[in-house]
């Protein structure tokens, strides 16, 4: 009798499992086909086939559909009903959902502005191994956004995306060896990682590795090798590399120069599973997951960007100086005024310099994005609550500004793009003394109050 009661107990597991199985191969037919009709920009298709899915609690479809409600697509846009979305998602585990959802916490986008949140979010998409998330958690580690300030966990995290590939955590990890932050000072080490991240076409490692190999710090000194990575980091139409490369010239040979030339023309970028520095872990098959259908992957490197962005800006000013250099694309309109990227950063410099203790954030609502995927350009616009502080002339200045930035994309979305449109205006500001006496409120048209340099 037993035997009878567990071969029927086995054959209605199977059927289960088999029903199981039917499912999840009917709901994998309707994510391909919500796929190809996003392809077509069919979104009330795909909104047609993704609904009825994510209702009944698919959490690939419920990441898929909240992106829809992000950017618009078949759906007026609605942060409020994306977050819900991407809730429901990552509530059941979504890798892409997790990153998404702490992405908004840190914009404001349908839910409050909380860095701590975006934090837990993001942390949840790092454990699983996105990237991605990975090299934001990083970034918040060293700067204290949401997580108190912790280089060691930002070197920790940092690592664990370079490690897969990601050039932006291993120029940023690079950078950690250079400076002895979270770890000993080992330029050797920074050359290595700055080299992976060079290797992928990251044209401020490039210049970076250059200027190292034309010192010999960290490296041997190699004229040729100098030669190449400046060029390869010029190619992009950024001057000040090209002056750098140019000055190596008149010290090397005329061999040297062919040589640097010919590895110039003969190099290619490496792809970043081919440099993968050890075994991938037991969570591989989710790590850095593809953007849910109908979720412009432009969109999320915006976001990715502007965090980043407001990240730096608010960090050391040597550090923030150095690395918005890297920010601007050759000629910028700023402020409606066509600059270039040198004029811009001289700008930046004065108002660093002014405020040297800086902290933003988005203001709760107000980031939107369009992007245009056929010209690699994305759109940025919003409000930004700024509080800025100067001990030397005891000065604390508060305020909201809006916003505008349009960024332009390589053909590799690895890659960060570079701003070509920075503009906006002050919408209110209080000026005080750190003594809390009440100063003046002067005005001006630059959303960080630059016009007082």
């Amino acid at each position: 009798m037993r035997t009878i009661v567990a071969l029927v107990a086995t054959g209605m597991l199977m059927v289960m499992v088999c029903a199981g199985a039917a499912r999840a191969d009917a709901a994998a037919d309707v994510l391909a086909a919500a796929q190809a009709a996003a392809a077509r920009q069919d979104y009330a298709t795909e909104l047609t086939l993704l609904r009825p899915l994510a209702e009944q609690g698919n959490a690939k479809a419920q990441t898929t559909l909240g992106g829809m409600y992000h950017l618009g697509q078949g759906v007026p846009r609605d942060y409020a009903e994306a977050a819900r979305w991407f809730r429901k998602a990552a509530e059941q585990g979504d890798v892409a959902a997790y990153d998404f959802l702490g992405l908004m916490y840190s914009f404001g986008e349908g839910v409050p502005v909380d860095f701590a949140e975006a934090a837990r979010w993001h942390r949840k998409a790092a454990d699983q191994g996105d990237a991605g998330a990975q090299n934001l958690l990083g970034l918040m580690y060293a700067d204290g956004r949401g997580v108190p300030k912790d280089d060691a966990e930002a070197v920790r995290w940092y690592r664990k995306a370079a490690e897969q590939g990601y050039a932006w955590a291993q120029f940023f990890l690079g950078g950690m060896y250079h400076k002895g932050e979270g770890v000993s000072q080992d330029d050797g080490e920074a050359a290595r990682w700055f080299r992976k991240a060079a290797e992928q076409g990251l044209a401020i490692a490039q210049t970076i590795l250059g200027i190292l190999y034309a010192e010999g710090k960290g490296v041997p000194k190699d004229y040729v090798q100098a030669y190449m990575w400046l060029n390869l980091a010029s190619v992009g139409g950024d001057k000040q590399d090209a002056q750098t490369r140019d000055s190596l010239e008149k010290i090397m040979t005329a061999e040297q120069l062919a040589e640097a030339q010919r590895r110039t023309a003969a190099w290619q970028p490496v792809k970043p599973g081919e440099q993968q520095t050890s075994a991938p872990p037991a969570s591989a098959a989710k790590q850095e997951p593809a953007p849910p259908t109908g979720v412009s992957q432009l969109h999320r490197r915006s976001q990715q960007f502007i965090a980043a962005l407001y990240i730096t800006t608010s960090g050391p000013t040597d550090e923030a100086s150095a690395t918005l250099n890297n920010f601007y694309a050759d000629t910028v309109l700023y402020y409606g005024k066509e600059m270039s990227r040198k004029q811009v950063i001289t700008q930046v410099q004065r108002f660093l310099a002014r405020w040297p203790i800086r902290q933003y954030k988005p203001k709760e609502g107000t980031v939107k994005i369009d992007c245009d995927e056929g010209a690699l350009t994305c759109a940025v616009t919003g409000a930004v609550q700024f509080d800025v502080q100067s001990p030397l002339r005891n000065e604390h200045s508060t305020g909201e500004a809006t916003f505008e930035y349009r960024l332009r994309f390589t053909s590799s979305y690895q890659q960060m793009p570079k701003i070509t449109v920075e503009g906006g205006a002050l919408l209110k500001r209080s000026v005080q003394p750190l003594s809390f006496e009440t100063n003046g409120s002067p005005d001006g048209n630059d959303p960080l109050g630059r016009s007082q340099r």
